[in-house]
């Protein structure tokens, strides 16, 4: 029964990809996806009122999101300024444009977390950790909206510096 659940809604796994991404087709964020319709398979309860589809849909999405928030992870690990030769740096050798605009996106970010107050800025960096909403206000002893609120504007922010 799993596995004709999953061979059965490989499309699904297409399908997100378009809705999320676009039409370009992507073999990494296919292989991610196809861990969670995986994984939605082993949980999945026929016993539930719930289609297979929309939970696995859930399931799916946040394995995407779990993958970005670990690529988020090792960027912020590395210093793009750490010497690799005499005189060259890790941002030296940046020269895919895939990189630089992730990199320009990076100063934006930066940037407007600077601007942030401290409260704010712990909010926004506790939430690029992975950590969820409810969590971090009641670290903060703040209400779960609250974080929300600062998260939707950090957001408008981010949005408005990359448009300009």
């Amino acid at each position: 029964m799993e596995e004709e659940l999953i061979i059965e809604n490989l499309n699904l796994v297409r399908f997100l990809m378009k809705k999320n991404f676009g039409t370009t087709f992507n073999e990494e964020l296919f292989q991610i996806g196809c861990v969670g319709l995986v994984k939605a398979g082993k949980k999945f309860d026929k016993n539930r009122n719930v289609k297979f589809t929309a939970y696995a849909s859930f399931i799916i999405e946040n394995e995407w999101k779990q993958h970005y928030r670990n690529q988020r992870k090792i960027i912020n690990a590395v210093s793009l300024e750490e010497p690799i030769a005499d005189k060259l740096t890790i941002a030296d050798t940046l020269v895919d444009k895939n990189i630089q605009d992730g990199l320009y996106v990076k100063e934006i970010f930066s940037k407007t977390i600077e601007k942030l107050s401290d409260r704010d800025k712990r909010i926004v960096k506790l939430d690029i950790c992975g950590i969820n909403q409810k969590d971090i206000a009641k670290e903060l002893k703040i209400s779960q909206p609250q974080v929300s609120r600062v998260m939707n504007k950090f957001r408008e922010k981010i949005k408005k510096e990359l448009i300009v």
